[in-house]
């Protein structure tokens, strides 16, 4: 587990991180599935899931735009996994995302199909989930809003 907190995207504070990425300025090499779901988890965190999906739908998109290929984007495997990550914070109390990622490893090898068991498709070749949210029609997410 240890290995996994050796990225490089570490080496930032979260509002380092977070402003760097916003900014276009991270460096692309440190935007790894971690680091995704570390700015999914201040988000949530911040925000809630629903200002945090918008916001993370936004701004990766912009990310993508400058930094990728422009067609990476998937809104429906943004949304399903900041879903998965406001289940998963509401389940436990974490001090930092470090201690969120030991309580929840499975996020990290297993994600594809802890995403995929909410549809009956798969999410992440479809085009059309892309472009547009689609709910799950497997299994609905849970949403808890903590005030």
């Amino acid at each position: 587990m240890q290995s996994h907190f050796k990225q490089a995207h570490f080496l930032l504070s979260d509002h380092e991180f977070v402003d760097q990425f916003e900014n276009l300025q991270l460096n692309p090499a440190y935007f790894t599935h971690l680091a995704h779901m570390r700015l999914a988890w201040l988000y949530i965190k911040d925000f809630g899931v629903e200002r945090a999906s918008f916001a993370l739908c936004d701004r990766i998109k912009n990310f993508d735009r400058k930094f990728g290929s422009g067609n990476k984007f998937n809104k429906t495997v943004t949304i399903a996994f900041a879903h998965l990550i406001n289940e998963r914070q509401q389940l436990g109390v974490y001090r930092n995302f470090e201690s969120f990622i030991e309580a929840n490893e499975s996020l990290i090898g297993n994600y594809k199909e802890l995403i995929c068991k909410h549809y009956s498709f798969d999410p992440f070749t479809s085009e059309k989930a892309k472009q547009e949210y689609l709910l799950p029609d497997k299994i609905p997410f849970f949403t808890i809003e903590v005030n």
